[in-house]
């Protein structure tokens, strides 16, 4: 009987070892995400996703003036860039690869030059694009996550309106409001 419980107990050592192991492990294939060494970040920054869309991270570094809207200015345009990226980018690269020897036996020297030219260009209209989550790093740096929808069902949704007469009418409208708007803004600018 003391051999059985002996065994028993063993075996339920055993198998908690196991388990903590099997939660170390899983820990650390998560493994926290980090801003700079040492400074821990949200996972967002290391794994921007949004689900039913695309999800890209901007960053602003603090301006002299304090000037916080600036900054997230900047971080929306960066994270907006990125995204626009990842939607569709034009490469053009060009690879200059040379080696040369000269000269012969004790004399002779090895050159090799590598030119790795590139650049990238994206062209691309981002609808809905909103700003999902913020943190400011431990030096002042503004973060952003921002997404914007899948653009296939964006457009879909937008070609179904083209032809709606209310949203016709509402463009109209909004048309409307602008030029009395500009109209406006013109007689002050005339009256200074």
């Amino acid at each position: 009987m003391k051999i059985k419980l002996g065994l028993v107990a063993i075996m339920l050592v055993f198998l908690s070892a196991c388990a903590n192991k099997q939660k170390l492990e899983q820990a650390e294939s998560a493994q926290a995400c980090e801003y700079q060494p040492g400074v821990k970040a949200p996972q967002w920054y290391c794994d921007p996703q949004y689900e039913g869309g695309l999800a890209a991270v901007g960053e602003a570094a603090p301006n002299p003036a304090g000037d916080n809207n600036m900054q997230r200015t900047v971080a929306m345009g960066n994270a907006r860039d990125d995204l626009a990226r990842q939607m569709e980018v034009e490469v053009k690269n060009m690879l200059e690869n040379w080696t040369r020897t000269t000269g012969t036996g004790e004399a002779q020297t090895y050159e090799a030059n590598i030119a790795n030219v590139s650049r990238q260009v994206a062209n691309q209209t981002l609808n809905g694009s909103n700003q999902l989550a913020r943190w400011v790093a431990p030096d002042g740096t503004l973060v952003l996550l921002v997404g914007v929808k899948d653009q296939g069902s964006l457009r879909n949704s937008i070609k179904t309106s083209l032809r709606n007469e209310d949203a016709l009418w509402q463009q109209f409208q909004s048309q409307q409001a602008l030029q009395a708007l500009d109209r406006e803004i013109d007689k002050m600018l005339d009256n200074r």
